[in-house]
Formats: structure tokens, C-alpha cells, sequence
């Protein structure tokens, strides 16, 4: 693959993630507006997602539909935004990469670093926070989970890829100062 076309491909995923940033903020007001109108679906699942590691302790049944609802709705929503900001965060390295500014800088790093550090904090604080807000919301149950999934590993995978691009860039100096 030339430079050129990975340059355009790079400015057209800009573009996607913006926009995928974008619905994710609308999913947002959507999941609000349809838990006050009463039409959001109520899961009695007793977690957000698939986990490698994770437990639970307590039973959903102590709970009402109402209390479950507002849970999920503010640990989604709290997942659904870091997760257009991260979106955001991305789309702008793919931008800078499509302005022909290198990727192998302190800034691109940053970038990545952020976004490999805001998907294990989402991996790590969103099901507690689920757990959290239940717990709250009726006295007199108690429910806790606590589950580590695909995402945790991503993040990893993302943190490693961080520090590939540091490697890059301290080549990129070494070469630039060669030249």
C-alpha cells in the first residue's frame, strides 16, 4: 500500500470514528429519553457484557425493574461517553495522519496513551459502577460485580501498541538526526 492511499484511507476512518463518536452520544440522550418515557428495555442479566474474570454476589430479584433501568442507563451512558471521547481522541490521530503529519510523535503517543488508558478504566470501572448505582438505589439489597472482558485486553493490547509507537518515534529522531 502506497503512502497516499493509506493517508486517504486514514482521513476517511477520521471521519467514521467521528461519526461513530457522534451516535454514541446520541445513544446516549436516547437511552435517557426512552427510560423516562418508560419504553427502555430492562435487562435482569447480572452484568453489561461477556467476562474472562469476574464474580457477583447478590441476587437482582431483591430489586425493581425501575432501580435495575437506572442503573444500566447511567453505567451505559457513562460507557457510551468515554467512549465518543475516545472515539473523538482516535479520530483525530487518523486526521493528523491524513494531513501527512507523522504518527511517530509526542503527541500521537499521548493520544494513544490516553485512549489505551480510558479503555481499561471503561473495562475496569463500569460494571462496579453498575453494581454501585443498584446498591444505592434500594437500601435494603445489596449486589456487587466486578468482571474483566474483552475490553481489558484490548486496552493492554493498545498500551503495548503505545509503546511500539514510542520505539517509532525515537527511530524517527535517531534517523532524522543521521540525516
Amino acid at each position: 500500500m502506497n503512502v497516499r492511499r493509506f493517508q486517504n484511507l486514514c482521513g476517511a476512518l477520521n471521519w467514521v470514528l467521528k461519526f461513530m463518536a457522534l451516535v454514541a452520544v446520541v445513544s446516549i440522550f436516547v437511552k435517557i429519553s426512552s427510560y423516562l418515557n418508560g419504553t427502555f428495555e430492562v435487562s435482569r442479566d447480572s452484568s453489561l457484557g461477556f467476562a474472562l474474570i469476574g464474580s457477583s454476589s447478590g441476587s437482582l430479584a431483591k430489586f425493581t425493574n425501575s432501580q435495575i433501568g437506572l442503573a444500566q442507563i447511567t453505567a451505559e451512558s457513562f460507557g457510551l461517553f468515554v467512549a465518543a471521547i475516545l472515539l473523538f481522541i482516535g479520530s483525530n490521530v487518523l486526521l493528523d495522519i491524513w494531513l501527512e503529519k507523522t504518527p511517530f510523535s509526542e503527541k500521537q503517543t499521548r493520544r494513544l496513551t490516553i485512549i489505551s488508558f480510558g479503555i481499561i478504566l471503561l473495562a475496569l470501572i463500569q460494571e462496579p459502577l453498575y453494581s454501585i448505582i443498584l446498591s444505592f438505589a434500594s437500601p435494603n439489597a445489596n449486589f456487587f460485580s466486578f468482571k474483566i472482558g474483552e475490553m481489558f485486553i484490548f486496552g493492554l493490547l493498545m498500551l503495548c501498541m503505545t509503546g511500539m509507537f514510542k520505539y517509532g518515534m525515537a527511530l524517527q529522531k535517531l534517523s532524522d538526526d543521521t540525516v
